[in-house]
């Protein structure tokens, strides 16, 4: 019998994965459970099987190529160990396709700084090793490397074989089984590809004009951001975190639902439900592109529609169809000139000018809030509460610097902007609805990440509505992101029979005893598969 020779190139390759594999299960013990795998355990050790091989096989290839051609291999894994590496310890996971949606759809300079910053202190010490070892292993062996063939084909066939394999478990997987690095990279890239190939592009249901009279006054829908609804006073909260908003609950004007819960712990997810009302979840059908917007009942009502993005200079909420229903767009660089932790307040008093001299707007305003890093939306050396964190980095062992922090940008943001706001002359006729799109874990349980996680802290959200006028409302109904959208239709006077979907009650309408189970979602929401629900009322 003739002896099985394996290559050196072959042999270097099973080699470095078995060594890669060991250092990332030593750097990541476990990924977090709340995506449990579909598969059943023996096909997930058969992909996790075919997984690794493929890695093996990308290795190995890339040793057989000339020079030029290795470094696109080395740059491919550079990007997918510090994009997955990023990922675990952003969101306690290696990537999904969601993840790699999220941050297509939000191409955003800064958003990208600020992940950059944030987490660069855990990031960037814990991938040198891989790539640099790669990288010896590509270059620093001449011996082993006296063959140098071509090998674009090669890159081309490995990358070929990477899709063939994710897109064959793309119909069966969630694509969160526990696999390396390069491997959960090109995963994701496969199923977000898929994602893209399936999602509706239709026109949108049309809502019929049902205008009486012109409107006169104003609709504002404020969504703040990764603001806890447990971290305000106005809540219970032992800080005094936001005493503007409890001296216009006693003055009558404000109308609070406490504690309530978000459809989503991402700005993507939560905020494509508030914008269509969309309350079955996951949306399989996909009815988020689907349904009517907000502005197209808005602009059927014959409003003057308004959306201002403080946190973007691009589209990423809407289409293009769907921006012909909105009168003015406003985006982040119109009001950042003095920075961002100025960003809101110059969006509120333009607000103020807006509502004092006009009547018959809907407004949807996107707010900067509380986003991470924190000290980015406080002005420099502001701080309530010490000790507050020294830089930006996102560390979780500094729990109680994280949280002075917070609770300091939480503080300085919705005071300011709500004094600039909320004053008789806007009053006089205009309503505020006012939540955020998701919260924040503040590492209270060890979490490495801020938000798009499981946790109930990540869903704990402010619900309220400031108007001058009386309102018979329930606020003991344990109200959610899913009722806002018919609130928002009522404040409008749109009329049932022009309502385009079952949307979840008004909190005009609701009462305590009409309380539902509230449920929030994490991952792809138009997928079964790549979707999880958490119950709000009992996830810890």
């Amino acid at each position: 019998m003739r002896k099985l020779h394996l290559s050196p190139e072959f042999l270097s390759a099973i080699i470095f994965t078995l060594i890669l594999g060991l250092y990332e299960k030593l750097l990541f013990p476990g990924d977090l459970v709340f995506i449990p795998e579909q598969l059943p355990k023996g096909w997930q050790l058969i992909a996790q099987i075919a997984c690794f091989a493929l890695v093996v096989g990308y290795i190995w290839v890339s040793l057989t190529c000339r020079k030029s051609v290795r470094l696109a291999f080395l740059a491919l894994f550079a990007l997918a160990v510090l994009g997955e590496y990023g990922g675990h310890y952003s969101v306690g996971r290696f990537s999904v396709s969601d993840d790699y949606d999220m941050v297509f759809r939000l191409f955003d300079p800064t958003l990208y700084k600020n992940a950059l910053v944030g987490f660069s202190g855990q990031v960037w010490p814990a991938a040198v090793a891989p790539i640099l070892g790669y990288a010896a292993l590509l270059f620093g062996l001449p011996r082993l490397h006296r063959r140098r063939n071509g090998g674009l084909g090669r890159f081309g066939a490995v990358l070929l074989a990477a899709v063939l394999l994710f897109s064959a478990l793309y119909p069966v997987s969630s694509g969160s089984f526990r696999t390396l690095s390069l491997a959960a990279s090109l995963r994701s890239f496969t199923s977000v590809g898929w994602k893209y190939a399936l999602l509706y592009r239709g026109p949108r249901l049309p809502v019929q004009t049902a205008l009486t009279n012109q409107p006169q006054n104003n609709v504002v829908f404020i969504v703040d951001e990764s603001i806890r609804g447990d971290h305000l006073s106005l809540n219970g909260y032992p800080r005094a975190t936001t005493p503007f908003l409890e001296q216009l609950q006693r003055q009558g004007l404000l109308y609070n639902w406490g504690v309530s819960a978000s459809s989503g712990t991402a700005s993507t997810n939560s905020n494509a439900l508030l914008l269509t009302g969309v309350n079955q979840l996951p949306d399989a059908s996909q009815n988020t592109r689907k349904m009517p917007t907000i502005f197209a009942y808005a602009k059927a009502m014959g409003y003057h529609t308004i959306y201002m993005d403080m946190q973007m200079n691009r589209a990423w909420l809407m289409n293009a169809q769907d921006f012909k229903l909105v009168d003015e767009w406003h985006v982040m660089r119109e009001f950042s000139q003095a920075g961002e932790y100025q960003e809101d307040a110059t969006a509120a008093r333009w607000l103020y000018d807006k509502l004092r001299s006009s009547g018959g707007n809907f407004i949807w305003i996107n707010k900067v809030g509380a986003h991470f890093p924190y000290l980015e939306r406080l002005p420099p050396g502001y701080t309530v509460w010490q000790p507050g964190l020294v830089d930006e980095r996102y560390d979780p062992p500094d729990k109680v610097q994280l949280t002075n922090t917070y609770d300091s940008a939480l503080n300085y943001n919705l005071e300011g902007f709500f004094r600039t706001l909320v004053r008789p002359e806007t009053l006089a006729n205009t309503t505020f609805v006012y939540t955020s799109d998701h919260a924040q874990t503040l590492s209270e349980n060890g979490e490495t990440w801020p938000q798009t996680g499981p946790t109930r802290n990540e869903a704990r959200v402010p619900i309220l509505i400031i108007q001058a006028g009386p309102l018979a409302v329930d606020t003991s109904y344990k109200a959610s992101h899913q009722n806002l959208f018919a609130t928002l239709l009522d404040l409008m006077k749109v009329p049932q029979e022009n309502r385009q979907f079952p949307y979840a009650v008004s909190l005009l309408q609701a009462t305590a005893s009409m309380s539902q189970p509230r449920y929030y979602i994490v991952g792809d929401i138009t997928s079964r598969l790549r979707s999880w629900l958490y119950n709000f009322d009992v996830n810890p």
